[in-house]
Order: structure tokens, then sequence, then C-alpha cells
């Protein structure tokens, strides 16, 4: 049954809220706006039809379970009782754009290092969640929402959540956003999500549909004949190497086209490996977050702003220092973290604690500035709450939180007892 405005409703823990107006609808049933212990929240109520009591019981797990992450407006509070199903939860915060705004192009990221940050904020959020023995089931563009300034995210729908081994729910899931082998018949699981993540961020820095090209001409409506060849006997990738069946085309993929070559051959690779033929039929080869995490993180470290030209792009160490707009090469000093990781240090950069083995995907540690009388000389500025120790030559000198000092090649900095990095030089061929 329908909820009435004013009207109000107990739950489970005893506790009781008092009905809002409807503000939104979806498959299961109606969210309402609900005033529960004196603060608005959110109310999900199965009006369609009663979840099974299977459902209903791994709901009220889910609210006696900690949230994976604050990302998550997770169940708070669940109604059991004659008048139906339904769960509180936090409402989605003002500034944050429902997922699928983005890709009608209604709302964009501020900039490409925003887009980044939500691209990580949702590798994390959901490598959180399956660390916990989880599974989601159904990552699709009405689950998110972010904020196009800040790149923050909030992922609504957590009722289907459940044992990775077990989806409750029996969901399985939206219509171009399901793995293979679900559109076939099988179950979803966290070998699933992790196919659906791939479309997620495909489209997230896309905005098209990596399975949907020139094969679309062949089917004019999307009767489930078609849905089943395009995305479960047949998907082929738009960027795929060598199979041109489903190449993108102005139509299908227009923001792909133009946007495909503007990201890293690195970026550009995953996407081709996660979308192969080897990764269609063989769930247990799909890129996992933590392999995302590592690559967008790459990704945000080349990412500068050119001093020439004043353009967003990245530098990658095989081009010298060369923008990839203007053209123009100048010499660049880099922090090589391993044998394999290396920042471009470049005013404005900035480094994080993850990019010096620990958790922080966004807390900062350091931050390149130039000097006070000279925008050529470049210096590191101290963001942690420890000291670092800095050696140059036989020199060795102490820098506080909060100080900066100049950089130089051939220096190496102790952050802390986290990690000791080298500084050097690459001038362009």
């Amino acid at each position: 049954m329908a909820l009435i405005n004013g009207a109000v409703i107990k739950f489970t823990d005893g506790k009781s809220g008092i009905i809002g107006k409807k503000i939104g609808e979806g498959g299961q049933g109606e969210v309402y706006y609900i005033k529960y212990e004196g603060k608005p929240m959110a109310l999900k109520w199965y009006n369609k039809c009663r979840p099974s009591a299977e459902f209903v019981d791994n709901l009220k797990k889910n609210v006696s379970r900690a949230t994976p992450d604050i990302t998550f407006l997770w169940p708070i509070a669940v109604v059991d009782n004659e008048m139906g199903v339904g769960y509180v939860m936090d409402l989605a915060k003002p500034d944050s754009k429902s997922f699928t705004k983005f890709i009608i192009n209604k709302y964009h990221f501020k900039d490409e290092f925003t887009l980044i940050d939500a691209a990580i904020n949702l590798c994390v959020s959901f490598q959180k969640l399956h660390l916990r023995g989880l599974a989601y089931f159904d990552l699709n563009d009405g689950n998110f929402f972010f904020d196009p300034n800040t790149g923050e995210l909030q992922i609504g729908d957590n009722d289907n959540v459940s044992s990775a081994n077990n989806n409750v729910s029996n969901i399985g899931g939206k219509r171009g956003y399901i793995a293979p082998e679900v559109v076939l018949g099988s179950s979803p699981n966290r070998y699933t999500d992790f196919y659906s993540l791939a479309i997620i961020l495909f489209r997230l820095i896309f905005i098209d549909h990596p399975l949907q090209g020139k094969v679309m001409e062949k089917f004019p409506c999307l009767t489930p004949k078609a849905i089943e060849y395009i995305f479960g006997t047949n998907p082929i990738f738009i960027f795929d190497p060598i199979n041109k069946e489903n190449r993108a085309t102005r139509e299908y993929s227009p923001n792909a086209l133009l946007r495909w070559g503007e990201a890293p051959g690195f970026i550009r690779t995953a996407f081709v490996r996660a979308f192969s033929y080897e990764c269609q039929i063989n769930p247990q080869s799909r890129i996992i977050e933590s392999e995302w995490i590592k690559l967008l993180s790459r990704w945000r470290a080349y990412l500068n702003i050119c001093p020439d030209c004043k353009e967003e792009t990245y530098i990658e160490p095989k081009d010298y220092g060369k923008c990839k707009v203007c053209g123009q090469k100048r010499p660049i000093l880099w922090m090589q973290i391993d044998k394999k990781e290396y920042i471009p240090l470049v005013a404005g950069q900035t480094i994080y604690e993850s990019q010096l083995g620990k958790e922080g995907f966004f807390t900062l540690v350091a931050k390149i500035v130039p000097a006070k009388d000279s925008s050529k000389v470049l210096g590191i500025r101290n963001l942690s709450e420890m000291d670092w120790c800095v050696t140059h030559g036989t020199q060795k000198v102490t820098v506080p939180p909060g100080k900066a000092f100049k950089l130089c090649e051939n220096m190496s900095i102790k952050f802390s007892n986290i990690k000791e990095v080298k500084i050097r030089l690459v001038s362009p061929k």
C-alpha cells in the first residue's frame, strides 16, 4: 500500500517516524521523505509486492552490520509489519547529482582531476564492500550520486547487498550493466560486480556504453533477442583492437570517440582487457578494484596543468615532459617511488598517502609549490603531520609539517617511516 503524508510509521527497533512527501519511484517501490528521530531521512517502501522473508531477514542483518564505507547510504532501521516492508537511510547530499544526469551530459565534473577522484572513490567503496564478503549484484547508472565539484560519491539501493554467495533478492540487474553470464541466465556474484564496475567506470570517463557501437545498426529495436546478442552471446568492445564488428560510431559513441584518444595508453589498455573475450568468458580473470585503483592513481599522478598552455594534460615518463596538448617539452623533476612508479613534479602536483604505501587515497602528504621569487624554481611542502628527512649529497635536513624546501636533482626524501623516495631530473630528447 502507498503511504500517506503525515502518517506515523513504527520500526522494528521500537522507534517511529513521520512520513513526508514521495520523492521517487522505482521497480520495487517508492521513496518518501521521513522524519526519523527528528532527522530528515529517506524511506524506501516496497509497495509493488512484499519482499520474501529471506530478503527482509537480510535487510535486518544489514542494519546490524556496520556500513562498509561512509559512501553507502546504508539501511539504518527496518519496517516489517501488517502495513508492509521498508527501510530508512540517509538522504543523498544536496550537491550530489544522479549518475544518470552525467550520462546525458546534464552535469559535468569540474575538471579531469575531479573525474579521476570520483572513479577512485567508486573503486575504493566497492573494494571495501567486497572485502567484507558482500556483493552488490546490481551496479547500474541509477545507484550512484556524485558531487560534480569534488568527486564525492554516495551509493544508494543497498537493500540488495548480501553475502557474495547468496543473492537473497534474486535480482538480475539492469540491462546493459550486467555480465554476459547473467544475461544468459546465471546468478550474479562478486565477479559479475567486477564486470559491472568496468562498465560504470567506462561510462564515468567516456560517457557512452562500451558495448553499443556499430552492431546497434542491426537492431532498430532492442528486443530480448537483440539484448541477448549484444550483451550476452556476442559482447564486443567498441574499441576492440581486433574485432571490428562493433566499432564506435558517431551515432552511438560520439563522446567515446572524442575522449578515447585523450586518455593515457595504460587506461585504454585496461579497458580493452576488461571487455576482452577472455574476461567475458572467464569471470575470474576480470579486473578487480585494487588494480583499477592503481591505474587511476597513476593517471591522477601524471595529470597536470601545462606551465606553457595552461591546459590539463598528463605527462608520462616516456614522453620526457612533453605536453599532450601544445607539444611543448621541458625538463621535469620526477619523484621515483620504486622502479615502476614515477610522479612528475610540476607546480600544483599533489602527493597522497596511498602513493607512499598507506591507505589514504585522498589524504595529502605533500604539494609542489613555486618559489616566491621565481615560478621556475619549485619546492615541495610538507602537508603531513610528521617530520621528513631530506638528504642531498652529504647534507641532511629535517623538514617539519607546513614547511617547504627547494627541489633538487639527486635528492632523497624520507616521509617519516613510510617510504624513502628519490628525485631525478629528466630532460627532453
